[in-house]
């Protein structure tokens, strides 16, 4: 999953459709994350208040960046899960 975390966004569809009495049963069936303690919302700010415009611009280039390089790759779209890390000196974007 660390190297492709698409997988992550897969699901499946487990369905019954009783005809006699027009009732449709179904089950969905997807990857969850389970923490071993549940994890609590410390502080909760916008975006705007953490990133000045040079870094929501940096961030909006370096998507576009991963992006392309899934495009490269043989892969669409972006990639589905990546974690922005603000420091005091730097962001790093982490797929």
């Amino acid at each position: 999953v660390l190297n492709e975390p698409e997988l992550l966004n897969q699901f499946l569809i487990l369905s019954f459709a009783d005809l006699k009495s027009h009732k449709f049963l179904y089950w969905f069936c997807f990857p969850a994350l389970v923490l071993p303690t549940p994890a609590i919302v410390l502080k909760r700010d916008s975006y705007n208040s953490i990133f000045n415009i040079n870094e929501r611009k940096q961030i909006r280039q370096d998507i576009e960046v991963l992006r392309r390089k899934r495009y490269d790759d043989g892969k669409q779209g972006c990639n589905p899960f990546f974690m922005i890390i603000p420091s005091s000196s730097s962001l790093s974007t982490t797929t």
